[in-house]
């Protein structure tokens, strides 16, 4: 049998070794066979003088020694060997270069605090509380932004609010119970306006020692209801869900009277269906206009065009209009849910810590 084989005048002769540096094609009996690397022929007293060099359409009988096919099997293993080295070389450098660019992605978004400006606008809003603005701070989980919260007081102390409302957990989730990040911010503050409060879940087991050091900073619990009054003599209410006393006496009037609920959760059942459910013996919850919530932090993990990956209690990819945000539901009923500002473990991903200021406009 024998190889014919296409020389150009690129071919280097070692020894008795043909090199081929040029991509020609090998036929072997009746097969044919692309060469894309150096195929190496062995010369047994062939003469060398009878190939055309200059003639690339020559062809010249050789018999492949099989000396060179191991050193042409040697050489294209070590160049393929040398490829893949390279190939693994530059994934590594690449997935390094992936986490590096995330890892700083996440770690800015973690420090920098956004302030989000909400405007809720509700024809039942008394005339008077026309611009009227909140200050919402939830979910701190015990997060220090500075020296006693200097760098979070620093953008607090450059707004205008009205009120404040604090949505609950705020303590860390070390086990500590440390509620002093939030009195931090508190006794910080240089706009002396109205602090109304609630807790989360993460704050229950320290919630007495943490509302003898609200109260005592002139701080007021929004549970069972509160009546907020203008300037003007009009008023706006805020309540809650589970309260544990009837509101029975509370001078509301849901056709008329602007409310809304505070909640640590969001809302994210039937209104009309929950209001007939528990209020089947005493007043214990109203309607409610617009309510304010915190707790899913925005969904904490947020993936471009998916949105948010994992709520606890709302499992894989939930509704956003139960995660993060200003959603108005079939009735009418306005909920915004703040992202908070720490994290109950790890990280946050694609939303970063923020407070939020609500305006109220008729």
């Amino acid at each position: 049998m024998k190889c014919v084989c296409k020389i150009d005048a690129h071919s280097i002769f070692y020894g008795r070794c043909a090199y081929k540096v040029s991509v020609h094609s090998i036929f072997y009996g009746r097969s044919a066979y692309k060469v894309t690397t150096h195929v190496i022929f062995y010369d047994r007293g062939i003469n060398l003088s009878e190939i055309d060099f200059k003639n690339k359409n020559a062809y010249t009988d050789y018999k492949a020694s099989s000396k060179c096919n191991g050193e042409f099997g040697k050489l294209l293993f070590e160049k393929k060997k040398k490829k893949r080295h390279i190939i693994v070389i530059i994934a590594i450098v690449l997935i390094i270069a992936i986490v590096a660019y995330f890892a700083v992605k996440i770690g800015r978004q973690n420090g920098v605090i956004t302030v989000q400006n909400i405007t809720i606008a509700h024809e039942q809003l008394p005339v008077s509380f026309d611009g009227y603005k909140i200050l919402q701070i939830s979910d701190i989980h015990g997060k220090e932004f500075g020296d006693r919260q200097s760098e979070l007081l620093d953008i607090i102390n450059d707004l205008e609010y009205d009120m404040i409302l604090l949505t609950g957990d705020y303590v860390a989730n070390d086990g500590s119970g440390d509620y002093w990040p939030l009195i931090d911010i508190i006794d910080g503050l240089e706009n002396k306006a109205p602090i109304y409060y609630i807790f989360g879940e993460q704050d229950e087991p320290h919630k007495d020692d943490l509302s003898f050091v609200l109260n005592e900073r002139g701080a007021v619990p929004v549970y069972p209801a509160q009546r907020i009054e203008s300037a003007m003599g009009e008023y706006m209410y805020l309540s809650g869900i589970k309260n544990n006393s009837t509101l029975e006496d509370f001078d509301f009037e849901a056709e008329s009277d602007f409310y809304i609920c505070v909640t640590h959760e969001p809302i994210d059942y039937n209104v009309d269906t929950r209001l007939a459910n528990v209020n089947t013996r005493i007043i214990t919850e109203i309607d409610y206009d617009i309510s304010i919530s915190g707790h899913t932090l925005g969904g904490q993990y947020r993936l471009p065009v998916l949105g948010t990956a994992y709520v606890e209690g709302q499992g894989l990819f939930p509704q956003e209009k139960y995660v993060y945000g200003l959603h108005t539901d079939s009735s009418g009923r306005v909920n915004y849910i703040n992202g908070g500002l720490g994290v109950k473990s790890g990280f946050r991903m694609g939303i970063t810590p923020e407070i939020a200021v609500i305006e109220l406009v008729t």
